[in-house]
């Protein structure tokens, strides 16, 4: 199972950094749409691993790294870790169960 999780991270990233390289679309960032599935599915780590990687590999692939390459890897990795959080909560305090409550209060100690 973790192979094949490995398999849509690893796919994700390329095809996100396709998206951006092609440059159709004006200001198009397919990053935090992709990044959403996995903090949602995923751990912590998965969460923040995805957009960290994209887009320090896109700085990479296009010879522009330096200090915002770190700045950016890391607002976009915190953004989606956040968000695996928040839904975390969400779902704790929209289902009632006791489960998914105390798990919500822990994701918000997180």
């Amino acid at each position: 199972m973790k192979e094949r999780n490995s398999f849509k991270l690893i796919l994700s990233v390329l095809i996100a950094n396709g998206i951006r390289l092609l440059r159709i679309i004006p200001n198009s960032d397919p990053i935090m749409s992709m990044a959403l599935p996995f903090s949602r599915r995923g751990s912590a780590l998965t969460s923040f691993t995805f957009p960290f990687v994209t887009m320090a590999s896109f700085d990479v692939v296009t010879g522009y790294v330096g200090l915002w390459t770190l700045v950016t890897s890391i607002t976009y990795g915190l953004q989606a870790d956040d968000y695996e959080i928040a839904a975390g909560t969400a779902k704790g305090l929209l289902s009632g169960s006791k489960a998914d409550l105390e798990r919500a209060f822990k994701n918000m100690n997180h």
